[in-house]
């Protein structure tokens, strides 16, 4: 392996935040890798995932705006940048920003990488809802490439 891929490797292995990279040359678009910091954050193993669809990870509080906003944005080759609702192995509930990249070289298009923030938050209740709308913008803001 070159040492910049070599690099490369080290570094999402060892990043903090979730990496996943799905290939979307096959028609389910499976997870083809996941680094410990998606572990970490989802309770799920390398072995639980690879080979799925990310759909596993969706809930009955992830809003379909937010899926639908994902798809487009890999429907039109597009980096995409948002929060949504996911669901950890244990059933808990968690928000995160996530950042959705289209990778292609000169032949045909690899796969996305989708990194979630290690950062997550305790759902507030009802009373602080507008504290947590106001902390998710600031927290998905900061998570924006440019």
């Amino acid at each position: 392996m070159p040492i910049s891929l070599l690099c490369a490797k080290l570094a999402m292995d060892s990043a903090a935040e979730g990496i996943v990279i799905v290939d979307l040359s096959q028609k389910i678009q499976p997870i083809i890798y996941v680094n410990k910091g998606f572990v970490d954050i989802t309770g799920y193993s390398a072995e639980e995932v690879i080979g799925k669809n990310c759909r596993f990870l969706q809930g009955k509080d992830t809003e379909k705006s937010s899926i639908n906003a994902i798809r487009t944005a890999i429907d039109a080759r597009k980096q995409y940048t948002g929060e949504v609702i996911n669901y950890r192995k244990d059933g808990s509930m968690f928000y995160k920003c996530i950042t959705v990249l289209i990778i292609e070289d000169d032949i045909v298009m690899r796969g996305i990488i989708a990194s979630t923030l290690k950062k997550t938050y305790t759902v507030f209740q009802a009373n602080d809802a507008e504290n947590w709308d106001n902390s998710l913008y600031k927290l998905c803001t900061t998570c924006r490439f440019s």
